[in-house]
């Protein structure tokens, strides 16, 4: 099962993540998925959907590199990066068309074979200076 929860996550990641296929989260997320360490509360696969879709919208070219992955029981945990410019407001900051390289720790529970839950852990701080809204 550890290898199907790993093409699982990929999937979130290089359909919706990477490539704005938003379907894929209502095949892959469970009814009651929710999210911690997200900018905003995500409670079912809608909510997670749109918080893609803002994310998307500030960095239309975002990108996740998975750099590790390890599977185990009903986790998988991920470290890695985004990448992506800066070309619309994201959190009240205005498009500053900076690039972005920004490191993310994850970790995805599952349930019956959907994704149930993540633990996210993006460096938000780095992320804002990239951006111009705070200095480094």
């Amino acid at each position: 099962m550890s290898e199907e929860n790993k093409r699982i996550v990929n999937r979130i990641y290089d359909e919706a993540i990477s490539s704005g296929l938003y379907d894929v989260i209502n095949e892959l997320a469970a009814p009651n998925f929710k999210s911690h360490g997200l900018p905003m509360p995500v409670n079912g696969p809608e909510e997670f959907r749109n918080s893609i879709e803002t994310f998307r919208a500030a960095f239309p070219d975002l990108y996740m590199l998975v750099e590790e992955q390890i599977a185990d029981g009903d986790r998988v945990t991920n470290q890695g990066y985004i990448t992506g410019t800066h070309r619309a407001e994201y959190l009240g900051v205005p498009a500053s068309g900076e690039q972005i390289k920004v490191n993310v720790i994850s970790i995805w529970r599952f349930e019956e074979g959907k994704l149930a839950e993540i633990w996210l852990q993006l460096d938000n701080l780095s992320l804002m200076q990239q951006i111009g809204a705070v200095s480094a």
